[in-house]
């Protein structure tokens, strides 16, 4: 099974889960799929922890910082990140390494 991370977009209170339709799309095609949030290190719109509860039955990785987010992509086939602009350099280091 293929696999994909998601790095979710900005935090938008009222829509806060809408990537989590993703799963059952991507689950047809026979992809495991994996969303990874980032922290206010990161992101100038981020989830905070009390924001996670909206992705406890989906899985999910926390991030708030390069280092982590180094480690973590090694361990996927496919990325979708949700807005390039606000992740430029997390979309550098991918380009760089994938």
């Amino acid at each position: 099974m293929k696999s994909i991370c998601i790095l979710i977009g900005r935090k938008i209170k009222a829509n806060i889960n809408r990537e989590l339709a993703l799963i059952k799309e991507f689950n047809n095609y026979n992809i495991d799929t994996t969303f990874l949030i980032p922290g206010k290190d990161l992101s100038f719109s981020y989830y905070d922890i009390n924001d996670l509860s909206y992705f406890k039955k989906a899985k999910h990785i926390f991030i708030n910082d390069k280092k982590k987010f180094m480690e973590v992509i090694e361990n996927f086939d496919y990325f979708l990140i949700a807005s390039w602009r606000d992740y430029k350099p997390l979309v550098d280091i991918l380009k760089k390494n994938k």
